[in-house]
């Protein structure tokens, strides 16, 4: 197989796999979004509960409340007496997440109108009609006081394309009664647009009511909590909020902002209605704080679903977007993210196709972890360092799909190699050196690679002869036990068949699977070879039949040890070279020496210090101009 192959592939698949997501988030970034938001939820499990501070407080109206005052609502004159004593401590700004729509009469409204106004800083959250579908041209449903458009954004600037900003259009209002509009510092609409799962993760800082753009609650809360003019809050439309000239909120496309989650609900403190209103709670608690009075108990129907929770009161949703302007602890998700998120499905879809060709199984999953792993901790460290909501599925899915795929293709051709290798060398050598080559292929260089290799040439000596005097049948079977049983001794000593030329066998040693002692094991095998065949002969003759003899020579060296032959026709895993014609030649020269085993001083030299060898001849072979030493195991000698 080509080297380039498994590179071009890797590449191709990851290229595929980066195209596709790329695709499906240019086709519909919203739903990919959605799914990117549940990692987001995860995210702020995993970072737990932070500290929000202490400049906002929580006036609830809770069970103990209700249970004490009656059911909910409950009169102006009530209210009033409530804001009375909370603007006795002199805080920051007070906010109503209550909506006083409908009149309960002249003495009751008047009283908390007026209340509202002495406190001064008091403000009043009104909700917007947003159609699922927007029909067109606004409808108001009541003559609009004209205080109220004082609570609207006094400058709107155009940052960027206008066809970008596409905001949140109300086609009508609820609105607290006209003497509450005018008591009040300002007001701030409440409206919450939830995901598509149902879970708010945004705080929407623009609703356009009419020709005019409104700030939410949360946000009029911080200016006036941050000493701020409404001069001073600018909207910059298809970009953000700009609050007092050094803070600057991003908000996305539709004016939203993304909410940093300090905890479950509980997380701000809390103080109950009743015990301020009774006294239980004194004034100097809320002295230079931000005050939220909202509802809490489970009946009034004010619960949101949230990352952390999926039954937060409303009044702490709120109470996370003040605290987040407040304190800066923004979340952000910028169009240079965007770009980075795209990079990383870049980078990782990538990284599998760079490195998992050349690598092992194992050892490619472990590091295709540490890749997704270690990216996933670095999207998290942003998001808690930074407030940085990176794209952690799009990348990790890019890295996972690139992986499967590279894998997937990688063990099919990995399978047809095994098949392959077992193909080729089933034959030559044993099962168990065979399956070494599979689990380990780059050990069984398919091609031609010079190795040195310990070579086994064996020759049935006059077999000519004895095949012309016998039948063929005879010939065939005495020559099958024959060479039968001298494979079984050379594949237990691990060594490799290369072919049967007639009555003769070449063997060898060192290759396929490299062996650093293949002269010795070659030795070894030889002398067992030598002893099944006096064996063999002993049989041979008690059955009336004629014995063979042979005779073996051992030569060491390097060759060309490969595949050679057509490709796709006849293929054979065999040794070339020069020392292969040496052993041949000195397996003839056995029978003038009258040797069983002959071995040359080149294999000499590689056993002479595990085994007894006796020098027998300097002799020169034909092809060779050097004469060539030869030796022969003591042991055959002694007992020759």
């Amino acid at each position: 197989m080509s080297r380039r192959r498994p590179w071009l592939i890797s590449l191709f698949l990851a290229f595929l796999s980066i195209a596709l997501f790329l695709t499906l988030d240019f086709l519909d970034p919203l739903f990919m979004e959605a799914l990117e938001a549940k990692t987001l939820d995860l995210r702020f499990r995993l970072r737990g509960a932070r500290d929000p501070g202490r400049e906002l407080v929580i006036v609830a109206i809770d069970e103990k409340s209700l249970q004490a005052l009656g059911r909910w609502p409950w009169s102006r004159r009530t209210m009033a007496e409530l804001v009375d004593r909370l603007s006795a401590g002199r805080p920051r700004a007070i906010g109503l997440d209550l909506i006083f729509s409908e009149r309960e009469g002249p003495h009751a409204d008047f009283a908390l109108a007026a209340a509202v106004k002495r406190a001064g800083n008091v403000v009043l959250a009104f909700v917007p009609e947003v159609p699922t579908a927007y029909q067109g041209t606004s409808v108001f449903p009541r003559e609009i006081p004209f205080s109220f458009y004082d609570s609207a954004y006094t400058i709107v600037k155009q940052v960027g394309r206008a066809e970008v900003f596409r905001p949140i259009e109300a086609s009508g209002a609820l609105l607290p009664l006209d003497e509450l509009i005018g008591a009040a510092r300002t007001l701030g609409h409440v409206y919450s647009l939830s995901d598509r799962d149902g879970t708010i993760r945004w705080e929407v800082l623009s609703v356009k009511y009419g020709e005019e753009y409104y700030p939410s609650f949360a946000l009029q809360l911080a200016r006036i909590a941050l000493g701020l003019s409404p001069e001073e809050v600018r909207l910059l439309m298809a970009s953000g909020v700009e609050v007092g000239g050094t803070r600057r909120i991003v908000t996305d496309q539709y004016g939203r902002m993304l909410l940093n989650y300090a905890g479950r609900e509980g997380t701000f403190p809390y103080v109950s209605a009743v015990d301020v209103l009774q006294g239980r709670v004194q004034p100097a608690v809320f002295t230079d704080r931000i005050v939220l009075v909202g509802t809490s108990a489970v009946g009034t129907y004010d619960q949101k679903v949230v990352p952390f929770s999926a039954n937060m009161p409303g009044i702490e949703k709120h109470a996370t977007a003040i605290e987040n302007i407040f304190h800066e602890t923004f979340l952000l998700k910028t169009p240079a993210l965007r770009i980075t998120d795209k990079l990383m499905i870049i980078l990782l879809g990538l990284a599998p196709g760079l490195f998992l060709h050349r690598m092992r199984a194992v050892t490619g999953f472990l590091l295709s972890l540490t890749f997704l792993f270690g990216y996933g901790a670095a999207v998290q460290a942003a998001f808690i360092t930074e407030g940085w909501w990176m794209n952690l599925l799009l990348p990790s899915a890019a890295l996972i799909l690139t992986y499967t795929a590279i894998t997937a293709v990688r063990f099919g051709m990995e399978e047809r190699q095994a098949r392959e290798v077992r193909r080729i060398f089933s034959t030559y050598v044993t099962p168990r050196v065979v399956e070494e080559l599979v689990r380990d292929p780059g050990k069984a260089k398919l091609g031609g690679v010079r190795r040195e290799v310990t070579i086994l040439f064996t020759d049935v000596k006059n077999f000519t002869a004895f095949s012309e005097r016998h039948d063929p049948e005879v010939v065939v079977g005495i020559l099958n036990e024959y060479l039968g049983a001298m494979t079984d001794v050379i594949f237990k000593w691990d060594g490799t068949v290369d072919k049967f030329i007639g009555d003769a066998i070449l063997a060898f040693w060192g290759a396929p699977l490299p062996q650093d002692d293949h002269a010795v094991r070659a030795v070894r095998c030889a002398l067992e070879m030598r002893q099944r065949l006096l064996a063999l002969q002993a049989q041979w003759r008690a059955e009336g039949r004629v014995a063979l003899d042979a005779g073996i020579g051992l030569d060491t060296g390097e060759v060309v040890v490969g595949n050679i032959g057509a490709q796709g026709k006849k293929m054979d895993y065999t040794v070339i070279g020069d020392h292969v014609n040496l052993a041949s030649r000195v397996e003839a020269l056995t029978r003038q020496y009258d040797a069983p085993i002959l071995l040359t001083e080149y294999t000499y030299r590689h056993v002479k210090d595990t085994m007894v060898m006796e020098e027998l001849a300097t002799v020169k072979v034909k092809g060779r101009e050097e004469p060539v030493v030869l030796y022969t195991p003591a042991e055959l000698r002694d007992k020759g």
